[in-house]
């Protein structure tokens, strides 16, 4: 489970949280956009607490949906904001009655007491099954109050927060995890620290993306760390940073010996990364095959239809008045990124991308969505095939 993101689709795997069990226990998905954004997660045996599986994968996303997920995750819910029930928050952490598995991630300001009572009110009302901290936004306004990977530079405050948090979850039986990265900037690498005292906390298990605050998501994922954390502690350690395909994820567990590894970025455009990781880890490698525009359009198409449908649902719990079709338009407007992301997969010319992108502009319904990529389709050619292409490359925020 790592860091905030996105869609999701039924997973049809194991899925653990704490001590091993025989229940079976799946995570199960529906769509989850409210501004645009909707988190899923990847596959195989999933356990968080004593691992025994080391060839684990799970996957924390920031945008897709997930065709095989290990375990889900929300997008991140403000702890302050969730105990205020402001709308926006209630939103993010709704889970619908199809997830078995139900995983939330917080962020946290800087009051141990916000994060607690935060953590009672989803633990005490039996809403989640797992929580996870997240403390490696790397946002310039978050650090500089203070927030997110600037919270670990403080020790005393981040094992304030671990123990709050765990203490509360331990009254009702519910594992706590974190992520972290490598410091704010390479002049104070708090890692090592933050992972013995999230060991000392009672966290269940660490999650370290290894890049630093300061490096955002630019240069090149430092995964050697995550093999030196996984040597320091006896906590299960995920890895997290520059997983892009499946070969990736396999790498990472090769080359790190991570019990997991957590995918943000890498499954935006892509979210068949999923079953892709999930055919590796069982030996299944002929089973990889090109994917095509035509079956990327149609993935793409069904991804809006599910936003769409989860804002009217939302609309109508909350008995918000929103005229359908202005609903409509607002998510699909919100919904272009995805869009973005599922054409920069394919390697066209400029001139052929940018009419593309001119002609989504102005779609504004799902019936003008399925003319775009119609039109898409039949100009670019169905059989394009997809390629692996990091558009995330740079010292990019977004």
């Amino acid at each position: 489970v790592g860091e905030a993101g996105d869609d999701r689709g039924a997973a049809a795997v194991k899925v653990q949280v704490g001590e091993a069990g025989d229940d079976g226990r799946c995570g199960q998905g529906s769509g989850r956009e409210a501004a645009g954004d909707i988190r899923g997660a990847a596959a195989g045996k999933v356990q968080v607490g004593e691992a025994d599986d080391k060839s684990a994968v799970a996957a924390g996303i920031e945008a897709g949906m997930a065709e095989m997920a290990g375990a889900v995750a929300t997008e991140m819910v403000h702890a302050r904001l969730l105990v205020e029930q402001t709308r926006k928050s209630n939103e993010r952490a709704f889970f619908a009655d199809t997830e078995a598995f139900r995983s939330l991630q917080l962020y946290t300001g800087r009051d141990p007491g916000d994060l607690r009572a935060a953590v009672h009110q989803l633990a005490a009302a039996r809403h989640v099954d797992h929580i996870d901290l997240n403390f490696g936004c790397p946002v310039k306004k978050v650090l500089k109050k203070g927030g997110g990977a600037a919270i670990p530079k403080d020790r005393v405050l981040f094992r304030a927060l671990c123990q709050a948090a765990v203490e509360e979850a331990n009254l009702y039986d519910i594992p706590v995890t974190i992520k972290f990265r490598l410091g704010l900037d390479d002049s104070d690498h708090y890692f090592l620290d933050c992972g013995r005292i999230a060991e000392e906390s009672g966290v269940a298990s660490v999650c370290l993306h290894a890049r630093t605050a300061t490096d955002l998501y630019g240069p090149p994922s430092r995964w050697h760390h995550i093999a030196e954390l996984r040597s320091h502690i006896g906590l299960p350690v995920w890895g997290n940073g520059d997983v892009f395909c499946a070969e990736d994820a396999m790498r990472m567990i090769e080359e790190t010996g991570c019990d997991g590894v957590t995918i943000g970025r890498g499954c935006l455009g892509s979210p068949w990364l999923f079953r892709d990781i999930d055919m590796l880890l069982r030996g299944e490698t002929s089973a990889l095959d090109p994917t095509t525009l035509q079956k990327v359009a149609c993935i793409a198409t069904r991804h809006a239809q599910l936003a769409v449908e989860h804002a009217t649902w939302q609309a109508l719990q909350s008995k918000r008045a929103e005229d359908p079709a202005k609903l409509a338009k607002r998510i699909l407007s919100a919904h272009r990124k995805h869009i973005d992301w599922y054409l920069n997969g394919f390697e066209v010319d400029d001139e052929a991308m940018l009419a593309c992108k001119q002609r989504l502009s102005g779609v504004a319904t799902l019936v003008e969505l399925e003319q775009f990529w119609e039109e898409t389709v039949k100009t670019l050619g169905a059989d394009l095939e997809w390629q692996r292409l990091n558009v995330f490359k740079g010292n990019s925020q977004k």
